[in-house]
């Protein structure tokens, strides 16, 4: 235990790593209020609320609505607050005038600044796409304020990219600064240096990836949560952005809980990051200098995006190669940290795709590092 102690003590008390853990904390405070609370804008009555009071005034108006929709309350929250206007500054949107455009319950729609429609009256819920996607599954809707978990979803995303490139930066020294050192040989001469000692910086590695995730994301989740309440956990994920469609396999998210989905989101994130974690050990006892392996671990990272473009610029050919290219990069932690790359890809192929990724990368890669350092000689 005291050498696990000791091994988390060297990597946080670098003090790169504090700086860059701090600012990754920093950023995600400066996007929840800019991106999130101030940015927020609501009408009610004519008067344009902004903000916090934004905020406020939408949990308010959503509260006599709460519960299972039906056609009597969308009617009501129409007659009540009318619908967008697109040609308004504002467009005299609320919470609930904004739910029924998002979800196809009145008539209008907003196809680009030039292609719109002012919505004039009421769909029914059994005629909306909606209302037909929840039939075919026997489902019922519920309304409640959930904008603070729209904006945890993509807070969080962007979270998980920057403990990521946290991760590089903290653990790339992990051995290869006992190399550039020259105390690598004195350390595994050690009663402990050529077994506990080397498990212990391992474990203290991923110790640190799971608890800077768990920061972050916690703090993320308790500072959306404490602002924008912590109620409609238990809607539909499809009605935060009106996203209903057909799946013809795998799980269509639109119809799992918010709470389900976000679960599943921070599994698939977690083992992105542990994908991670195993390789930059890996460059760390495979490199000479904390640089290389810094580099090599960047590079392992950001090469998906690259694979990525690569993709787009080529075109979609169909071929078996470019699927099993595709499938490959959505594996990767880069990808398994967005949330729109995990949407459309619960299905089985990709478990087994995510999972044979996932070991190819993550058992090798420890097994190499232990044994890479345990073996090590000066020259």
């Amino acid at each position: 235990m005291r050498l696990l102690k000791d091994e988390i003590y060297k990597i946080m008390s670098q003090k790169i790593a504090r700086i860059a853990f701090a600012a990754v904390l920093l950023i995600q405070i400066f996007l929840i209020f800019t991106a999130g609370v101030y940015s927020e804008a609501s009408v009610v009555d004519g008067q344009v609320y902004r903000g916090f009071a934004a905020i406020k005034k939408d949990r308010e108006i959503t509260r006599e609505f709460e519960g299972e929709l039906t056609d009597e309350k969308v009617n009501r929250i129409a007659d009540t607050y009318g619908f967008a206007d697109y040609d308004d500054d504002y467009w005299n949107e609320n919470y609930l005038n904004r739910f029924l455009d998002l979800n196809g319950l009145c008539d209008g729609y907003l196809a680009s600044w030039n292609d719109y429609q002012n919505p004039t009256k009421t769909v029914p819920i059994a005629e909306s796409d909606m209302g037909k996607f929840l039939e075919e599954r026997n489902l019922s809707l519920n309304l409640s304020y959930t904008m603070g978990w729209d904006l945890f979803e993509s807070v969080a995303n962007v979270g998980a990219i920057l403990v990521c490139i946290f991760l590089i930066i903290a653990l790339s020294p992990v051995f290869a600064e006992e190399y550039s050192a020259g105390t690598a040989n004195i350390l595994l001469t050690t009663v402990h240096g050529k077994e506990k000692d080397i498990w212990a910086k391992i474990a203290a590695s991923f110790l640190v990836a799971v608890g800077s995730f768990a920061i972050v994301t916690g703090l993320t989740f308790l500072l959306c949560g404490s602002i924008y309440g912590f109620g409609g956990l238990g809607c539909l994920y499809g009605s935060m952005e009106g996203r209903w469609y057909q799946l013809p396999y795998g799980v269509n998210v639109s119809f799992l809980s918010i709470g389900q989905y976000y679960l599943i989101m921070m599994g698939i994130t977690l083992s992105g990051i542990l994908m991670l974690t195993a390789f930059i050990l890996f460059a760390s006892a495979v490199a000479k200098r904390t640089f290389t392996s810094l580099t090599i671990s960047t590079i392992f990272f950001v090469l998906p995006a690259a694979g990525w473009f690569y993709l787009v610029l080529v075109g979609d050919s169909g071929t078996d190669l470019v699927w099993f290219i595709r499938r490959l990069i959505m594996c990767m932690p880069l990808y398994e940290c967005m949330s729109g790359a995990i949407q459309d890809t619960l299905w089985s192929t990709m478990y087994w795709y995510r999972g044979i990724s996932f070991l190819v990368i993550f058992l090798p890669s420890l097994f190499l590092a232990f044994g890479l350092y345990r073996n090590h000689q000066a020259a």
